[in-house]
């Protein structure tokens, strides 16, 4: 009973409604304190951002958005089988808060939104975009911390209480650089002109991080920086960056670096079917 109230409801509201809005609108129902757990166990509604959504209405809006981009890319990218690579990486990894946030936006905001994605594939050499040297210096910084944060469950995994530490240490200056990356890559115009005071703060934040990291292996760079650093090296060279937008999928830093380290853990558990979903084989 409670699946087919919420069903109309979004269909009254277009296939999604925000989860404040539908609390309200239950409570009136006197349908209010079930409404999440049944949600979560709904196959056709999911919960994303504090969105309720109609499955299938999200779908359809995935297969839209990435045509759009394939779209793009045809004109950035001769080689069809590139392109064709980089759609299904990003198809597999973009997180459905994305999704979300690029329906029914400007397209001059979406066109902005796909330069920076694929710069995260294809990054250009030299560039006097400002918004995107700001994005590369996130991304570079998160692809470290990405790293780094891996190397601390291998090198560390028989002290668990030490890991918890660390990480948890990480993760309070990783929440801001998450929240940036999530801005720029939905409202980059916004951002634009908040630049000045936010590279200001990822200053400061950098500096911290790199502490945290630098005192986590200090033992062993005394050991020997030069195998320390090959190591390094050798997962930096492994690391696909667009692992990256896997961080949304994930509620804490911890679970998400859990999911960089199980090497058994694939991202088709994370968007299961998807492929099917959208149409690519």
């Amino acid at each position: 009973m409670i699946i087919d109230a919420i069903k109309e409801i979004l269909n009254n509201y277009r296939n999604s409604i925000s989860l404040d809005k539908l609390d309200s609108i239950l409570a009136e129902k006197n349908m209010r304190n079930v409404a999440l757990e049944e949600i979560s166990k709904s196959e056709i509604m999911k919960i994303s951002s504090g969105i309720v959504f109609l499955k299938s209405a999200l779908i359809e809006q995935k297969k839209l958005i990435f045509q759009e981009l394939e779209d793009y890319l045809k004109v950035k990218i001769i080689d069809e089988v590139l392109r064709d690579d980089i759609i299904k990486n990003f198809s597999q990894k973009i997180s459905d808060n994305f999704i979300i946030e690029w329906i029914d936006i400007p397209l001059e905001r979406k066109l902005r939104i796909f330069d920076l994605i694929l710069s995260l594939v294809m990054k250009p050499k030299k560039t006097s975009d400002k918004l995107k040297k700001f994005f590369d210096k996130i991304v570079d910084l998160y692809v470290i911390i990405a790293i780094y944060s891996t190397l601390i469950f291998k090198n560390f995994e028989s002290n668990l209480e030490y890991v918890f530490k660390v990480i948890e240490n990480i993760e309070k200056f990783e929440e801001l650089l998450k929240s940036h990356l999530f801005n720029i890559l939905t409202v980059p115009d916004l951002v634009e002109t908040k630049l000045e005071e936010w590279e200001e703060e990822f200053v400061e934040v950098e500096k911290k991080i790199n502490k945290i990291l630098e005192n986590t292996f200090i033992d062993n760079k005394k050991f020997s920086k030069l195998l320390f650093k090959r190591v390094f090296n050798d997962e930096l060279n492994n690391f696909d960056i667009s692992l990256i937008l896997t961080r949304y999928n994930f509620k804490s830093f911890y679970e998400w670096t859990l999911f960089l380290t199980d090497e058994k853990e694939t991202l088709e558990d994370i968007n299961r079917d998807l492929f099917e979903d959208l149409g690519i084989n």
